[in-house]
């Protein structure tokens, strides 16, 4: 049994809020009846800022208190999207032992909960543009980020639908990103209204 430890520098990485950091451990061994190894789960950090500068909003999505609801959607959209990664990290990592069904049944399961989740992101740009008569400059990031994500969640459906897990992971992860983006920039709109 061994432990290890390692620190991550995240400022060496360059990330801004909004980013994520998706990492997993890999060990190999080298005893004499060839080489094994073993491949962790994957695990995420989610990059905030240490603090943030707030100003006033111009108004509020949809009129009264109509924005306060997003935040837990957008939330929840970002970690449906975390799971979507994980288990397609399981299956490129299981591949070689998986049978060419199982393979096939992982990847529709995971084309389907991809679709699923673009639908919903879909459907909160659409009420959001629907809400807002004239566009709210304070939303304006969070309009122009969640269609990225919804690209990137198309283009990992489509490798998902044709088996190709491992070429499906970059897609999700930038889709995770620009939704983690868009949860932050709301986070911040939501604070600056509850304090003016």
């Amino acid at each position: 049994e061994v432990t290890a430890g390692h620190t991550f520098y995240m400022e060496e990485l360059g990330v801004a809020a909004g980013d994520a950091v998706a990492y997993y451990a890999r060990a190999a061994d080298n005893d004499s009846g060839g080489g094994k190894q073993a491949t962790s789960d994957m695990y995420f950090l989610r990059i905030r800022p240490f603090g943030k500068d707030f100003k006033p909003a111009t108004s509020m999505a949809g009129g009264g208190g109509g924005g306060g609801g997003g935040g837990a959607e957008v939330g929840a959209l970002s970690e449906a999207q975390r799971q979507i990664i994980a288990a397609t990290f399981n299956t490129v990592r299981e591949k070689r032992t998986l049978s060419a069904e199982k393979l096939r049944e992982s990847s529709v399961v995971l084309a389907l909960s991809q679709g699923r989740l673009r639908e919903q992101v879909e459907g909160l740009v659409s009420r959001m543009n629907s809400r807002l008569v004239a566009p709210d400059p304070s939303f304006q990031k969070i309009a122009e980020v969640l269609p990225l994500a919804v690209e990137e969640m198309k283009a990992a459906e489509t490798k998902l639908q044709q088996r190709s897990p491992d070429g499906a992971l970059p897609s999700e992860q930038k889709a995770l990103q620009y939704l983690q983006q868009a949860e932050e920039e709301y986070e911040t709109q939501v604070q600056t209204r509850n304090q003016s």
